[in-house]
């Protein structure tokens, strides 16, 4: 994740981006684009979170923060709900980057490569993972 709060602890971003990525937890005025509906529930490995990892090197210098997940279509369903723009928990973890037009940025995100992501982190093994840069 970029753009992230660079005040924000780990354990409270990992907690939120949880809250926001689990079908039973998304209320009805959140983006229909939810676990549930690109045809995946999370299995009892990790039903408490789709996420695999969250390296937080960059969190408090960068404010970017990648994350790792256990499918594919998690990390597709997490790109498109947290870089919507919306009002909610997710509005804690928004960082102070400013637009040309001097609005705040929103989190932004980008799949990375295994070769990017081993530039940032030593867990380059891990799959799935997506890049909220703070500046794209």
């Amino acid at each position: 994740m970029g753009n992230v709060n660079r005040q924000i602890s780990l354990e409270v971003l990992e907690s939120i981006v949880v809250n926001v990525l689990i079908p039973t937890r998304i209320s009805s005025d959140t983006t229909p684009t939810t676990l549930a509906s690109v045809g995946t529930t999370p299995t009892s490995r990790h039903l408490a979170s789709p996420i695999r990892g969250v390296h937080p090197r960059y969190l408090e210098s960068e404010g970017i923060v990648p994350f790792a997940f256990f499918d594919i279509r998690h990390a597709i369903a997490a790109k498109d709900i947290i870089c919507t723009r919306s009002t909610g928990p997710l509005e804690l973890c928004v960082g102070d980057d400013m637009d040309d037009d001097g609005q705040r940025m929103w989190l932004t995100c980008r799949f990375v490569t295994s070769n990017e992501l081993s530039e940032v982190t030593v867990c380059a093994s891990a799959l799935c993972f997506f890049y909220i840069l703070s500046a794209l």
